[in-house]
């Protein structure tokens, strides 16, 4: 049966009933998934390369947090359609409406932003694979233009997995795959009893202070006091050395 004309449609479910993730800067709404004006008649081969693409760069994604334990963050964009416009533009014209997802456009603005700082100091996607030979011919161009508006964007704060964080897109709706990513259980964020949880740029800043006014030696013997539960209240100290 011809895809063509056929409109998805995706119905969240109901909202779960912990409180909202602080992560949580996007809606989910009753919004149109994809309208085929492309059938896949046209390239039998088309609908089986992306569904192959979306299911390898979530399950590398995956494989990398649960080997990588280095912090996730957040990139800062003044404009939040950024993204996907940047993959959007270097499609091939003949697939734009093929490409009219509002899934995938909702769900790659949040992905793509989510970086680690790699080893050089410079920010790695972390949906995008580093082998371009994985990405597909047509979306290369795509992919590319979306990983250099990441690479010259500045952190803009922490991203901790919470419990309906865990997973981000929806993996399929009918026929079709979309972006999406399911977290291993490891980078769940659970609270340690006893410690103080500080926020990444408060201890930013405090260890930026802490190094300008003091010195290595001085920064030593309090991390060793603190440590040691010698200090009164040392573990609302914690957070900051750890």
């Amino acid at each position: 049966m011809s895809n063509k004309n056929l409109p998805f449609y995706f119905k969240p479910s109901a909202p779960a009933t912990s409180s909202p993730s602080v992560n949580d800067d996007w809606d989910d709404m009753d919004i149109p998934i994809r309208s085929v004006t492309l059938s896949t008649e046209d390239d039998p081969k088309l609908l089986e390369t992306e569904n192959t693409f979306f299911q390898q760069i979530a399950i590398l994604a995956r494989a990398r947090l649960e080997n990588d334990a280095n912090p996730i963050f957040i990139v800062a964009l003044s404009d939040k359609d950024a993204i996907w416009e940047a993959f959007f533009t270097q499609l091939p014209p003949e697939l734009a409406s093929w490409w009219s997802c509002r899934c995938c456009e909702s769900t790659l603005g949040r992905l793509a932003k989510l970086v680690q700082v790699q080893d050089d100091g410079t920010l790695g996607a972390l949906i995008w694979p580093d082998d371009d030979d994985l990405i597909p011919e047509h979306l290369l161009e795509s992919v590319r233009a979306v990983k250099k508006l990441i690479s010259e964007a500045k952190i803009e704060r922490e991203f901790k997995v919470q419990k309906n964080d865990m997973c981000i897109g929806n993996e399929t709706t009918g026929d079709f795959h979309h972006f999406f990513l399911n977290f291993p259980a490891s980078r769940l964020k659970r609270r340690t009893p006893g410690v103080v949880e500080l926020a990444t740029d408060d201890a930013t800043r405090m260890l930026t202070k802490v190094l300008d006014d003091y010195s290595i030696d001085t920064i030593r013997e309090a991390h060793r006091l603190l440590k040691g539960d010698k200090l009164h209240n040392a573990s609302h100290h914690l957070a900051a050395i750890t």
